[in-house]
């Protein structure tokens, strides 16, 4: 299932109240960074080449709190979504790790009452939806797409999102297909969820002789996510220390090196981002 107009938190929210699972004992105190990643999920992770932004970011921010980082792996479709992914929420709650990488916002506890919470930190980086075109097209800005064919994945938020500015949607239901979309004359340009595209671009064989393009333009609040880590609520200190841990990353550059090497956008965090009311505002 992927993202469609409703925000994503509201849904990680949802998510985790339904969830009933008791909570085990904190492990955010042990000697060990135990961080909750899917099998399957590049640009983020990967068992079979231990590998992914999140497993790297991962690996510096153990060695950053002194820990010995401990992957917990979790099973998901090998189908690359846009934006929402199989967050393995239930583990984190459940005491089975202490903590999930590249969660989009806002920052708010997940869960009320006598239910057990997650809380987001945070946010180290910011993602959204990206325009991506040919270099014939240029750097195009999401208003200038007003008139255009654009590729998107189905049933995203992008499709709404292209009702507003006049364009005309041209629908796949993979990332990599609207991508090709846009060599093979299809579409004249893209908007796609930024990591998951430049993580393909960046493998794409015919991306060179298509010269695809991303957008370097700001794009609108109504299409941008700050991404945060997510803890449990419990685990306030801990939060914190990862918090630093993560802004040293972004203070040395090691940050922006491992969004360069995964192909994610390289977006700092975002003053506006995604709400009902910056969406309705999108022109």
């Amino acid at each position: 299932m992927v993202l469609g107009v409703k925000s994503f938190s509201a849904m990680l929210l949802m998510g985790v109240a339904l969830l009933g699972v008791p909570p085990l004992e904190a492990n955010a105190n042990s000697a060990k960074l135990e961080i909750c990643l899917l099998e399957n999920n590049l640009p983020y992770s990967s068992r079979a080449s231990q590998s992914g932004f999140d497993y790297d970011v991962g690996k510096l921010l153990a060695k950053k709190l002194k820990k010995e980082l401990v992957p917990i792996w979790s099973s998901n479709s090998r189908q690359i979504l846009e934006i929402e992914s199989d967050f393995p929420l239930r583990r984190l709650v459940g005491g089975d790790c202490s903590l999930i990488l590249s969660v989009p916002g806002p920052e708010k506890k997940m869960g009320e009452g006598s239910n057990p919470a997650v809380t987001l930190g945070k946010p180290y980086y910011g993602a959204a939806f990206e325009v991506i075109s040919t270099t014939n097209e240029g750097q195009l800005s999401f208003r200038r797409l007003k008139g255009k064919r654009v590729a998107i994945m189905s049933q995203t938020v992008a499709h709404f999102a292209l009702n507003k500015v006049g364009a005309y949607p041209v629908t796949y239901f993979s990332v990599e297909e609207a991508l090709k979309g846009i060599v093979e004359g299809e579409a004249d340009a893209a908007l796609l969820w930024g990591p998951t595209s430049g993580w393909i671009m960046s493998g794409f064989d015919v991306s060179t002789e298509a010269n695809l393009l991303m957008t370097k333009r700001k794009p609108p609040a109504g299409l941008s996510w700050n991404i945060h880590f997510a803890s449990r609520t419990e685990d306030q200190v801990f939060r914190d220390e990862v918090s630093a841990g993560l802004q040293a990353l972004q203070e040395n550059g090691q940050l922006m090196f491992l969004m360069r090497k995964y192909g994610i956008p390289r977006r700092g965090s975002f003053e506006s981002t995604h709400t009902p009311t910056t969406f309705l505002e999108l022109r």
